[in-house]
């Protein structure tokens, strides 16, 4: 935090926060552990967390009461989800997986259905979010934000073309989707992949302004 708040004051144009990630493996009474932590820090720049990682091996009802200890902190809370399933090897099938990757974002927003606060809450990835019709609806009338990578999922072959994200289909239907670089270390970075949709794309200037 010291960090951001010296370059925020040399580059008062940008703001940067912390969305610390807890890798699904740790059990929930560790990363209930970082969610303390979270609580004890300067919420202004420490704004939330999210349970990220392998999928396949920790589903997210691993972490039912990690987020349930973070609603009730008002800790603003991202699952990655409807992400990747498929096991180590097997051989990349979108159909074949679409619906376990349903069946985990059924977890997660059932989750954020029974929550009591008004914490921000959202969805990593989501990439099988508009194949459920009752599910795009919960999100929608939830005003679940997802955090879409585009890049991402294509690199690791979650899915098969930019096409299958149904990108222009969740901006009509009211979802509050956006577009991300995921892990620019070693994925496309934001300008990449913004490039990469809108050549599939062609995206309208109200369809820009809905991802912004």
């Amino acid at each position: 935090v010291a960090g951001i708040k010296a370059g925020e004051e040399l580059y008062p144009q940008n703001e940067t926060n912390f969305l610390v990630a807890i890798g699904r493996e740790l059990r929930p009474s560790r990363a209930i552990r970082v969610l303390k932590a979270i609580e004890r820090s300067d919420r202004n720049y420490v704004v939330g967390a999210n349970i990220v990682c392998d999928e396949n091996k920790f589903p997210p009802e691993r972490h039912r009461a990690t987020f349930e200890y973070a609603d009730a902190a008002e800790i603003n809370f991202e699952f990655h989800a409807g992400e990747w399933v498929r096991r180590p090897k097997q051989t990349p099938d979108f159909q074949r997986d679409l619906p376990m990757l349903i069946k985990n974002l059924r977890v997660v927003l059932d989750l954020y259905r029974k929550s009591k606060s008004k914490t921000k809450k959202r969805i990593g990835h989501g990439i099988a979010l508009p194949y459920d019709d009752e599910l795009i609806t919960i999100a929608r009338d939830l005003s679940i934000g997802i955090t879409g990578c585009p890049g991402s999922n294509l690199q690791g072959k979650n899915v098969p073309d930019l096409k299958s994200l149904r990108i222009r289909a969740m901006l009509t239907f009211g979802i509050l989707w956006s577009m991300n670089p995921d892990d620019d270390f070693f994925q496309p970075s934001i300008e990449e992949v913004y490039k990469m949709c809108d050549a599939v794309y062609k995206f309208t200037p109200e369809e820009k302004h809905k991802m912004r």
